[in-house]
Protein backbone atom coordinates (compact mmCIF):
# COMPACT_ATOMS: atom_id res chain seq x y z
CA UNK A 1 0.00 0.00 0.00
CA UNK A 2 1.43 3.56 -0.93
CA UNK A 3 2.27 5.98 1.88
CA UNK A 4 0.72 9.64 1.65
CA UNK A 5 2.34 12.43 -1.28
CA UNK A 6 5.14 13.95 -0.33
CA UNK A 7 4.37 17.20 1.43
CA UNK A 8 5.98 20.59 -0.79
CA UNK A 9 7.12 23.48 0.54
CA UNK A 10 8.89 26.53 -1.17
CA UNK A 11 9.72 30.03 -0.70
CA UNK A 12 11.95 33.02 -2.32
CA UNK A 13 12.66 36.47 -1.80
CA UNK A 14 14.49 39.51 -3.59
CA UNK A 15 17.10 41.27 -1.68
CA UNK A 16 17.93 44.88 -2.59
CA UNK A 17 20.93 46.39 -0.40
CA UNK A 18 22.34 49.72 -0.56
CA UNK A 19 24.98 50.95 1.44
CA UNK A 20 26.05 54.77 1.75
CA UNK A 21 29.50 56.06 3.91
CA UNK A 22 29.87 59.78 3.87
CA UNK A 23 33.68 60.76 5.38
CA UNK A 24 35.64 58.66 7.76
CA UNK A 25 38.65 56.40 6.77
CA UNK A 26 37.01 55.60 3.45
CA UNK A 27 35.33 58.80 2.25
CA UNK A 28 32.10 58.99 0.22
CA UNK A 29 31.47 55.54 -0.82
CA UNK A 30 27.96 53.54 -1.98
CA UNK A 31 27.24 50.16 -2.74
CA UNK A 32 24.28 48.04 -3.82
CA UNK A 33 23.58 44.70 -4.19
CA UNK A 34 20.39 42.82 -5.81
CA UNK A 35 20.42 39.13 -5.27
CA UNK A 36 17.24 36.33 -5.00
CA UNK A 37 17.17 34.33 -2.23
CA UNK A 38 14.48 31.06 -1.32
CA UNK A 39 14.28 27.27 -0.62
CA UNK A 40 12.23 24.25 -1.82
CA UNK A 41 11.31 21.46 0.84
CA UNK A 42 9.54 18.29 0.37
CA UNK A 43 8.08 15.81 3.47
CA UNK A 44 7.68 12.44 3.07
CA UNK A 45 5.82 10.23 5.70
CA UNK A 46 7.62 6.58 5.54
CA UNK A 47 5.38 5.14 8.20
CA UNK A 48 2.76 6.07 10.13
CA UNK A 49 5.27 7.47 13.42
CA UNK A 50 7.99 8.73 10.93
CA UNK A 51 8.85 11.32 8.55
CA UNK A 52 11.89 12.84 6.12
CA UNK A 53 12.47 16.19 5.02
CA UNK A 54 14.06 17.30 2.61
CA UNK A 55 15.09 21.01 1.65
CA UNK A 56 17.24 22.60 -0.55
CA UNK A 57 17.89 26.63 -0.33
CA UNK A 58 19.64 29.37 -1.72
CA UNK A 59 20.92 32.46 0.17
CA UNK A 60 22.48 35.82 0.95
CA UNK A 61 24.20 38.20 2.88
CA UNK A 62 25.64 41.44 2.63
CA UNK A 63 28.14 41.88 4.87
CA UNK A 64 27.86 44.39 7.72
CA UNK A 65 28.41 48.43 7.69
CA UNK A 66 31.22 47.56 10.55
CA UNK A 67 32.81 44.88 8.10
CA UNK A 68 33.19 47.43 5.20
CA UNK A 69 33.68 51.23 6.56
CA UNK A 70 34.28 50.36 10.84
CA UNK A 71 37.83 51.68 11.37
CA UNK A 72 38.81 51.70 15.55
CA UNK A 73 39.07 50.07 18.89
CA UNK A 74 36.88 46.87 18.80
CA UNK A 75 36.88 44.48 21.99
CA UNK A 76 40.72 44.20 22.76
CA UNK A 77 42.20 45.42 19.77
CA UNK A 78 41.40 47.16 16.71
CA UNK A 79 39.33 46.68 14.22
CA UNK A 80 39.54 47.65 10.05
CA UNK A 81 36.93 47.12 7.59
CA UNK A 82 37.14 46.68 4.24
CA UNK A 83 35.30 48.50 1.60
CA UNK A 84 35.90 46.04 -1.24
CA UNK A 85 34.13 43.09 0.38
CA UNK A 86 32.04 41.12 -1.98
CA UNK A 87 28.18 39.83 -0.53
CA UNK A 88 28.36 36.10 0.11
CA UNK A 89 26.15 33.74 -1.44
CA UNK A 90 25.72 30.34 -0.11
CA UNK A 91 23.33 27.05 -0.99
CA UNK A 92 22.10 24.76 1.68
CA UNK A 93 21.21 21.17 1.88
CA UNK A 94 19.00 19.88 4.66
CA UNK A 95 18.12 16.80 5.96
CA UNK A 96 15.95 15.30 8.51
CA UNK A 97 14.25 12.36 10.26
CA UNK A 98 12.02 12.35 12.88
CA UNK A 99 10.11 9.85 14.27
CA UNK A 100 8.70 7.90 17.54
CA UNK A 101 9.18 4.37 18.85
CA UNK A 102 6.61 3.80 22.19
CA UNK A 103 8.26 6.44 24.99
CA UNK A 104 10.92 7.69 22.67
CA UNK A 105 11.01 10.08 20.23
CA UNK A 106 13.80 11.01 18.13
CA UNK A 107 15.02 13.63 15.70
CA UNK A 108 18.52 13.39 13.08
CA UNK A 109 19.68 16.34 11.12
CA UNK A 110 22.38 16.28 8.54
CA UNK A 111 23.60 19.26 6.48
CA UNK A 112 25.86 21.30 3.69
CA UNK A 113 26.50 24.47 3.35
CA UNK A 114 28.75 26.21 0.13
CA UNK A 115 29.14 29.44 1.30
CA UNK A 116 30.70 31.49 -1.98
CA UNK A 117 32.80 34.60 -1.17
CA UNK A 118 32.63 34.31 2.74
CA UNK A 119 33.42 37.19 4.64
CA UNK A 120 36.75 36.05 7.30
CA UNK A 121 37.63 38.00 9.82
CA UNK A 122 41.41 37.59 10.46
CA UNK A 123 44.35 39.13 12.23
CA UNK A 124 47.73 40.71 10.98
CA UNK A 125 49.76 42.84 13.51
CA UNK A 126 52.39 43.53 10.97
CA UNK A 127 49.82 44.74 8.11
CA UNK A 128 50.96 48.40 7.51
CA UNK A 129 47.88 50.05 8.51
CA UNK A 130 48.45 48.52 12.02
CA UNK A 131 50.27 51.24 13.26
CA UNK A 132 49.58 54.15 15.39
CA UNK A 133 46.88 54.93 16.27
CA UNK A 134 46.14 51.49 15.65
CA UNK A 135 46.89 49.25 18.66
CA UNK A 136 47.18 45.45 18.18
CA UNK A 137 46.04 43.27 17.95
CA UNK A 138 44.54 44.08 14.20
CA UNK A 139 41.89 42.63 12.51
CA UNK A 140 40.91 42.81 8.95
CA UNK A 141 37.86 41.56 6.78
CA UNK A 142 38.51 39.88 3.29
CA UNK A 143 36.60 37.23 0.89
CA UNK A 144 37.69 34.03 0.52
CA UNK A 145 36.94 31.84 -2.09
CA UNK A 146 34.47 29.08 -0.81
CA UNK A 147 33.65 27.77 2.94
CA UNK A 148 32.08 24.20 3.11
CA UNK A 149 30.42 23.43 6.27
CA UNK A 150 28.81 19.75 7.20
CA UNK A 151 27.32 19.04 10.41
CA UNK A 152 25.49 16.11 12.19
CA UNK A 153 22.42 16.66 14.75
CA UNK A 154 20.49 13.62 16.80
CA UNK A 155 17.85 14.72 19.58
CA UNK A 156 16.33 11.98 21.94
CA UNK A 157 13.47 11.93 24.17
CA UNK A 158 12.41 9.01 26.49
CA UNK A 159 9.45 8.99 28.91
CA UNK A 160 10.36 7.08 31.96
CA UNK A 161 7.34 7.67 33.97
CA UNK A 162 4.54 9.71 33.20
CA UNK A 163 6.10 12.91 34.93
CA UNK A 164 10.06 12.47 34.39
CA UNK A 165 12.05 12.34 30.80
CA UNK A 166 15.33 11.94 29.77
CA UNK A 167 16.72 14.13 26.96
CA UNK A 168 19.34 13.52 24.75
CA UNK A 169 21.46 15.89 22.30
CA UNK A 170 24.68 15.30 20.05
CA UNK A 171 25.97 17.58 17.71
CA UNK A 172 29.29 17.44 15.36
CA UNK A 173 30.53 20.59 13.21
CA UNK A 174 33.09 20.29 10.70
CA UNK A 175 34.17 23.41 7.94
CA UNK A 176 36.78 24.22 5.97
CA UNK A 177 38.06 26.99 3.17
CA UNK A 178 38.26 25.07 0.13
CA UNK A 179 41.03 26.55 -1.55
CA UNK A 180 43.51 25.81 1.48
CA UNK A 181 41.80 23.45 3.85
CA UNK A 182 41.98 25.93 6.68
CA UNK A 183 39.09 26.17 9.32
CA UNK A 184 36.95 29.20 9.08
CA UNK A 185 35.63 30.98 12.15
CA UNK A 186 32.82 30.05 14.32
CA UNK A 187 32.76 26.21 13.72
CA UNK A 188 31.67 25.30 17.42
CA UNK A 189 33.31 22.15 18.97
CA UNK A 190 31.73 18.52 19.26
CA UNK A 191 28.90 19.07 22.22
CA UNK A 192 26.88 16.24 23.64
CA UNK A 193 23.88 17.15 26.28
CA UNK A 194 21.82 15.10 29.18
CA UNK A 195 18.97 16.53 30.86
CA UNK A 196 16.64 14.86 33.12
CA UNK A 197 13.56 16.64 33.54
CA UNK A 198 10.19 16.14 35.97
CA UNK A 199 6.92 18.11 35.39
CA UNK A 200 4.22 17.66 38.28
CA UNK A 201 1.09 19.80 38.97
CA UNK A 202 2.44 22.41 41.33
CA UNK A 203 6.63 21.96 40.62
CA UNK A 204 9.05 20.75 38.21
CA UNK A 205 12.84 20.61 37.97
CA UNK A 206 15.35 19.71 35.69
CA UNK A 207 19.03 19.17 35.89
CA UNK A 208 21.39 19.46 32.72
CA UNK A 209 24.77 17.87 32.20
CA UNK A 210 26.81 18.85 29.16
CA UNK A 211 30.24 17.62 27.69
CA UNK A 212 32.29 20.00 25.27
CA UNK A 213 34.92 18.37 23.45
CA UNK A 214 38.38 20.12 23.10
CA UNK A 215 38.66 21.92 19.50
CA UNK A 216 42.60 22.41 17.87
CA UNK A 217 41.08 22.73 13.98
CA UNK A 218 40.46 26.31 15.06
CA UNK A 219 39.55 29.30 12.81
CA UNK A 220 41.92 32.53 12.22
CA UNK A 221 41.03 34.70 15.34
CA UNK A 222 40.60 31.98 17.42
CA UNK A 223 42.40 30.03 20.12
CA UNK A 224 42.40 25.80 20.53
CA UNK A 225 40.16 24.67 23.39
CA UNK A 226 40.23 22.46 25.98
CA UNK A 227 37.08 19.77 27.10
CA UNK A 228 35.23 20.70 29.42
CA UNK A 229 31.75 19.10 31.43
CA UNK A 230 29.27 21.49 33.25
CA UNK A 231 26.11 20.81 35.25
CA UNK A 232 23.01 23.43 35.17
CA UNK A 233 19.56 22.88 37.53
CA UNK A 234 16.30 24.79 37.87
CA UNK A 235 13.54 24.30 39.82
CA UNK A 236 9.97 25.70 40.25
CA UNK A 237 7.52 25.82 42.64
CA UNK A 238 3.80 27.12 42.53
CA UNK A 239 3.28 29.24 45.47
CA UNK A 240 -0.40 30.45 44.63
CA UNK A 241 -2.41 30.38 41.33
CA UNK A 242 -0.14 31.39 38.26
CA UNK A 243 2.38 33.10 40.70
CA UNK A 244 5.57 30.33 40.62
CA UNK A 245 8.90 31.18 42.56
CA UNK A 246 11.69 29.36 40.21
CA UNK A 247 15.46 28.80 41.37
CA UNK A 248 18.29 28.30 38.85
CA UNK A 249 22.13 26.99 38.93
CA UNK A 250 24.74 27.63 36.39
CA UNK A 251 28.12 25.51 36.43
CA UNK A 252 27.77 24.09 39.50
CA UNK A 253 30.53 22.08 39.72
CA UNK A 254 32.72 25.43 38.94
CA UNK A 255 34.28 24.38 35.92
CA UNK A 256 37.00 26.73 34.00
CA UNK A 257 36.16 27.16 30.81
CA UNK A 258 36.62 29.76 28.18
CA UNK A 259 33.67 31.80 27.24
CA UNK A 260 34.36 31.16 23.75
CA UNK A 261 36.93 29.92 21.16
CA UNK A 262 37.80 33.82 20.00
CA UNK A 263 41.41 33.91 20.95
CA UNK A 264 40.68 36.91 22.89
CA UNK A 265 38.24 35.66 25.25
CA UNK A 266 37.75 35.78 28.98
CA UNK A 267 36.76 32.79 31.33
CA UNK A 268 33.41 32.03 30.90
CA UNK A 269 31.70 32.80 34.60
CA UNK A 270 31.72 30.43 37.36
CA UNK A 271 29.39 28.89 39.35
CA UNK A 272 26.50 31.00 39.57
CA UNK A 273 22.45 31.45 40.89
CA UNK A 274 19.45 33.11 40.50
CA UNK A 275 16.44 33.07 42.20
CA UNK A 276 13.19 34.55 39.70
CA UNK A 277 9.44 34.85 40.82
CA UNK A 278 7.33 34.72 37.25
CA UNK A 279 3.53 35.29 37.23
CA UNK A 280 1.02 34.32 34.56
CA UNK A 281 -1.14 36.24 32.96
Amino acid sequence: MAGPPPLPAAGGRGDVVTTDNIGGTYGDLSTSEVAPSGYLAATVRIVEDWSVTLQAAAGFRDPSLSDRYFVGASGRGTAIGNPDLDAETSEQYDLAVRGAAGPMRLAAYAYLYRIDDLVERYRDDLDPRCALPAVAPCFFFRNRNQAEIQGVELEASFDLTRTLAARLGVGAVRGEIVDDGSTPNDIPPDRLTFSLVQTRPRWWWRATAALVASKDDVGPTEAPTPSYGTLDASAGVKVYRDLEVRLHGWNLTDETYPATTDAASALAPGRAGAIAVAVRF
